[in-house]
């Protein structure tokens, strides 16, 4: 619980007093309205024990900014539920990337491309 909070209270920080896409340790300008303090300790303070399910969303928010990570989180640990996006005709999160035709023809030891629906190894089914 103590380590939930303090990553929750990190991000806020980083979120209310950094720039986003520019860079940590930027500090929040008349255009971006930093969270005081007392009020992210406020929040902090009152947050509930945190669930598995909070810790993993709490994961996937924290790697949002390294595609590669926050899609894995969501694949093995299946949160947040992410739905397809209206009127589209997705049915399944892309689960693997396949090998590129010039790796298939340079390389004999390429494993036979599995379909970008089939799951990997640690996500079960």
């Amino acid at each position: 619980a103590t380590n939930y909070k303090n990553g929750v209270k990190n991000a806020i920080e980083w979120w209310s007093n950094d720039i986003p896409g520019i860079g940590v340790g930027v500090v929040a300008t008349e255009s971006k309205a930093s969270v005081p303090q007392a009020d992210i300790d406020t929040y902090v303070d009152g947050l509930a024990a945190p669930t598995l399910n909070d810790v993993y969303n709490q994961q996937y928010l924290a790697s949002f900014l390294n595609p590669v990570l926050s899609w894995n989180h969501v694949r093995r640990n299946k949160v947040p539920a992410l739905d397809a996006p209206p009127g589209s005709n997705i049915t399944t999160i892309l689960k693997r990337f396949t090998y590129p035709p010039d790796e298939v023809d340079s390389n004999p030891n390429t494993p036979a491309n599995k379909l970008t629906d089939v799951a990997m190894w640690f996500e079960g089914n």
